[in-house]
């Protein structure tokens, strides 16, 4: 690992408790709303709190953290609870992932949906419980949401830059579902692409995991349009190769440095850069297991192993690591073609930079 992606390691451990410290005094204010409500509310409020706080990298926030100082900007408590914000909308994205994928837990806790769906059974209550944690979940997700919404608009910045930033965000999230439904077609298509694939990886993990953070941070301490421009250049390929290097750890990763079974792809049948190049390279015999064990929610450990093997042999794993370090380096070019731009604070450029590496170099 290169000195300046231990260093971003070592700076995105630190700002991981900033951020946390704020989540929990804005859930402790929106926790006294609730109140106000009924007991139900503060009940399903804490419950957004578990899945908001219950671990990640906060790697979205410390995006928007550091890109702000990258272009100049000074008012950190501000800009630390747009920080928080976009992890709230991570949350909510993540609740919805849950049911949509019919998850069990979250980072060691039970779902949201799986929660009120064990509610509903315990209390026997009327109608269908699987359909009751769902509806439950989705609502508790938009809260979520527009609790981060209202954040960034009320945070202490010029009102034309929390207009632009917001312009931004909000089109970068109508790409992010752009992406997701895409995701979910690729999983039932017979047919796919390498640039299916990538597509999806570009409109969910690229916009949403790099590109949106990078600029709500830049835009709300004044960048300009063409600065946004070569971010992007950074940011696309980057977010690219997180997503990849995500999905490798997805199927081999160490589920106790994780946090996340590493079968739980293969069983979800998701469709992976992996997972392609496995059908592309692979016996008619190879294809046959992928199309048996690929979303099979009671694969055998046996049988997800006989589907890392098959990545293994058909070159599928190293073409992916390949397919990561390169988009990795062309994120790296793009900073470097703009050292011309004295506009850039170092420290913001050094954590961009090194966290380049540090995404591919992890193993969890």
């Amino acid at each position: 690992m290169t000195p300046k992606a231990i260093k971003a390691k070592e700076n995105l451990s630190e700002f991981k408790v900033k951020v946390e410290d704020e989540l929990e005094k804005i859930f402790k204010d929106e926790i006294e709303i609730a109140k106000e409500f009924t007991p139900y509310a503060v009940d399903y409020i804490n419950e957004l709190k578990n899945v908001t706080l219950a671990g990640g990298k906060r790697l979205r926030a410390a995006f928007v953290y550091y890109t702000y100082i990258m272009h100049g900007g000074n008012k950190l408590d501000e800009i630390l609870r747009v920080c928080a914000a976009i992890e709230l909308i991570h949350a909510f994205f993540l609740v919805e992932d849950d049911f949509m994928d019919e998850a069990e837990t979250r980072r060691g806790y039970p779902t949201i949906h799986r929660t009120y769906e064990e509610m509903h059974e315990k209390n026997d209550y009327k109608k269908d419980s699987h359909h009751f944690g769902n509806t439950i979940a989705v609502n508790v997700g938009i809260i979520g949401d527009h609790m981060a919404l209202n954040l960034v608009n009320n945070a202490n910045f010029a009102p034309e830059l929390i207009i632009k930033a917001m312009n931004r965000l909000n089109r970068q999230v109508i790409t992010t579902g752009h992406g997701q439904i895409h995701d979910v077609l690729n999983e039932v298509r017979s047919e796919l692409t390498e640039q299916d694939i990538i597509n999806v990886l570009h409109w969910k993990t690229g916009i949403y995991t790099y590109d949106n953070p990078i600029h709500i941070g830049a835009i709300l301490a004044g960048a300009n349009d063409s600065e946004l421009k070569d971010l992007s250049r950074y940011a696309v390929p980057g977010g690219v190769a997180f997503q990849i290097q995500d999905d490798i750890l997805g199927s081999f990763g160490d589920e106790s440095k994780t946090g996340k079974s590493a079968s739980s792809d293969i069983k979800e049948g998701k469709q992976t850069l992996l997972t392609f190049k496995a059908y592309d390279e692979g016996t008619e015999e190879d294809r046959q297991v992928l199309d048996e064990v690929l979303g099979d929610m009671d694969a055998t450990d046996e049988d997800i192993d006989s589907v890392r093997e098959i990545f293994l042999r058909t070159g599928a794993l190293e073409y992916s690591k390949a397919k990561a370090l390169e988009l990795v380096h062309e994120a790296k070019d793009a900073l470097a073609n703009n050292q011309q731009n004295g506009n850039w604070n170092q420290e913001g450029r050094d954590f961009l930079e090194g966290i380049a590496d540090y995404m591919i170099d992890r193993d969890l």
